[in-house]
């Protein structure tokens, strides 16, 4: 499996680099966590195409995505997904198949 560990070195040097309010103009990073490279437990579906042309053609900020997984065991749950460094964690109560019970929150 590849990690996400040295795409998330590549997103700190940009933010060294250029600064955290600079870079937010020609970068959006998102991780997927369970993904794996759509071997892992979450096999989402999330239309990005879309949201970089939105972004471009709109100036519209994709901000906070939803995905569906389609994994067979679990398909059809919703999870946010997040900008790095933000990441889905459940609110507490709520349906835990949907996205809605989840908030990007800092780590």
């Amino acid at each position: 499996m590849v990690t996400p560990y040295c795409s998330i070195d590549y997103y700190n040097q940009l933010v060294e680099r250029f600064g955290q309010n600079q870079i937010v103009d020609f970068l959006k990073f998102y991780l997927v966590p369970g993904f794996s490279h759509g071997r892992g437990n979450f096999m989402v579906k999330v239309d990005l195409v879309k949201a970089l042309d939105t972004w471009v053609t709109q100036d519209k900020d994709p901000g906070t995505l939803k995905g569906a997984d389609q994994n067979p065991n679990t398909f059809g749950r919703t999870r946010p997904v997040c900008q790095y460094p933000t990441y889905p964690e459940y609110k507490g109560s709520g349906d835990i198949n949907s996205a809605s019970s989840f908030s990007c929150e800092k780590p």
